[in-house]
């Protein structure tokens, strides 16, 4: 079974994904930053990193370049609730 990282620094929006992914079979790890993040990887094998755009103080995009240099089969994406 494929294992999903779900990086987001609100709660409420981490919580909805995993548990919508968990439903469907997945095993879902998750992460409130990029630290936690890389804590997470260290310990367990991903597949998929689903990043918030915005987290807080870091940019996601530089936490997806981060995830792909440390698990280059990894598949990133990337998520956001902003609008222009």
């Amino acid at each position: 079974m494929h294992s999903i990282l779900v990086i987001d620094d609100d709660y409420a929006m981490r919580r909805g994904i995993a548990l919508m992914l968990r439903g469907e079979g997945y095993t879902v790890f998750e992460a409130e930053d990029g630290a936690k993040a890389f804590q997470v990887m260290a310990e367990r094998p991903i597949d998929l990193a689903i990043i918030d755009l915005f987290l807080g103080q870091e940019n996601g995009m530089h936490v997806a370049d981060s995830v792909l240099q440390n698990r280059p089969d990894a598949e990133v994406l990337i998520l956001t609730a902003h609008g222009d």
